[in-house]
């Protein structure tokens, strides 16, 4: 990677969540690939995204909040991923 402090930002209804490209597989906007050398699939991504936001959040209803969609369809995609 040319510049280590390259980052991916996932926008909500609240601040930006800005997490460090070498740390989360995903290639840079350059092709190339992290320093982990793995690729994440888009579903990856948002699967990651939600358990941090869940867990950063102190109810569900204030995670889809912050996530920017509706209850139901976070109680939907906790369940298509496995979380609890």
């Amino acid at each position: 990677m040319a510049n280590g402090s390259e980052t991916l930002q996932v926008a909500g209804s609240e601040p930006a969540i800005a997490l460090p490209l070498a740390d989360s597989g995903i290639a840079s906007p350059r092709g190339e690939a992290s320093a982990s050398g793995a690729e994440l699939s888009l579903k990856e991504v948002e699967r990651r995204h939600i358990e941090q936001v869940v867990a950063a959040s102190e109810t569900l209803v204030a995670a889809a909040a912050r996530l920017g969609i509706d209850t139901a369809t976070l109680w939907r995609k906790r369940k298509r991923y496995g979380m609890k």
